[in-house]
Parts: C-alpha cells; sequence; structure tokens
C-alpha cells in the first residue's frame, strides 16, 4: 500500500481509529517497519495471530487502548515481546454483546 512505503526506518508510529486496511494492519506493519520502538495503534481493529507480533522484536511502547477490541491471540503474541516495557490494552475481546 502506498501509504506505508518508505517508511522502514520509522522508529515511532502512532494510527488513532484507523480503518485503512481491516484487521490486517498489524500485518502489514510487521512486515514493512521492523525497526519501530513504540507503536500506538488506539482504537484500530485488531484480530491478528501470534506471529505477526513476534516480528516487532524492537518494539518497547505498545498502545491498543481505545475501543481496539484486543483478542486473546493479540495477547499471546503481544506477551512474547523481547523488549516490551509499556503497554496499554484497550478493549479486550470478553464475549458479551455489550459492555
Amino acid at each position: 500500500p502506498p501509504v506505508v512505503r518508505g517508511m522502514f526506518k520509522l522508529e515511532e508510529l502512532s494510527l488513532i481509529y484507523f480503518r485503512e486496511f481491516g484487521t490486517n494492519l498489524p500485518t502489514i506493519i510487521a512486515e514493512r517497519m521492523k525497526n519501530l520502538k513504540v507503536l500506538c495503534l488506539r482504537a484500530c481493529p485488531l484480530f491478528e495471530d501470534v506471529d505477526v507480533w513476534q516480528k516487532l522484536s524492537r518494539l518497547e511502547v505498545l498502545d491498543l487502548g481505545g475501543d481496539s477490541w484486543v483478542r486473546p491471540n493479540v495477547l499471546k503474541g503481544v506477551s512474547k515481546l523481547p523488549r516490551l516495557r509499556i503497554f496499554y490494552l484497550g478493549h479486550f475481546d470478553h464475549g458479551e454483546t455489550s459492555c
């Protein structure tokens, strides 16, 4: 996608309520922005599996706050990030239709 071309050197990225790529946004980021240390995906859809998050091995700060609807498989991947020091959790998938 044109929006991520040339962003390989970024160390910090913030996207808030970004629905451009649907649920595969973390895959696009992990494959093209491996230098990220700070990533904010507040209110973005997050349904990716464990392997995607492991590609972000340099990540130190991850913000999944807001209405991100974080799934359990996302948490499994995030838990394996070796350098992660700060983690903001958004709306965790709890299986109810309303909060």
